[in-house]
């Protein structure tokens, strides 16, 4: 006498063979759907894992070479106005006219943004209350130019600066700017702390070089 499952099993088994599809056929049709499902997911796991590894690399990344500065004040318009945030390349040595960051020796907890006017054995001279600057020639003597702008541009690529009574002493008996030591200026020089008040700005000092700015999206870009 047959069991109510043995004739349940009977009756799929030939319900199976009368659509004329064999059980074991079946069988391997499950595992084949069964394996594919597996692999798929398998990759995307892979996938998802992989992207996981990335952005944590390039953040890490990021963290080491890059840092984050937020403006404040007016002191570099127009190139970059109060609240705009920027990109600062890490500990890179500028070039002339690169805006860097770094720490005031008068605020240790501050971070200024100044284009680099000044490179390290670049030619100068005191003349009155102003520094003359030039990266091109070994010893020059420039015409006095009656310009009440603390800094002005000469034909000949000298740069005339009026300066502080410190920086005057500091820079006083120097024929060239010393190494690793760079003499910066805001571009809105007249609403700026910088290199004539304060001289030198050291090596030691700079934060890094800024390299591009996110925010205002609208002008999102690199920084020359």
């Amino acid at each position: 006498m047959l069991t109510n499952n043995q004739r349940k099993f009977r009756k799929k088994m030939k319900s199976k063979h009368s659509h004329g599809v064999p059980l074991k056929k079946e069988r391997r049709r499950s595992v084949k759907k069964v394996k594919k499902k597996t692999y798929i997911r398998g990759i995307h796991n892979y996938f998802l894992n992989g992207l996981y590894v990335f952005f944590v690399i390039a953040a890490l990344f990021f963290l080491i070479a890059f840092k984050s500065h937020q403006v404040d004040g007016h002191s570099m318009d127009p190139a970059l106005a109060d609240k705009d945030r920027i990109i600062i390349k890490k500990k890179s040595l500028p070039a002339r006219y690169d805006l860097v960051t770094f720490e005031p020796k008068n605020k240790p907890n501050a971070s200024y943004v100044k284009r680099v006017i000044g490179m390290p054995g670049d030619t100068l001279w005191i003349e009155g209350n102003s520094l003359y600057i030039n990266q091109q020639i070994e010893s020059k003597k420039t015409e006095k130019i009656k310009d009440k702008m603390p800094a002005h541009d000469l034909p000949d690529s000298t740069i005339k600066i009026t300066v502080s009574k410190e920086v005057y002493d500091q820079a006083k008996g120097l024929k060239k700017i010393p190494e690793k030591k760079y003499f910066v200026l805001g571009d809105n020089r007249k609403h700026s702390s910088d290199s004539r008040s304060f001289g030198f700005v050291t090596q030691e000092q700079l934060e890094g070089v800024v390299t591009f700015r996110y925010f205002p999206l609208n002008k999102i870009g690199s920084i020359h």
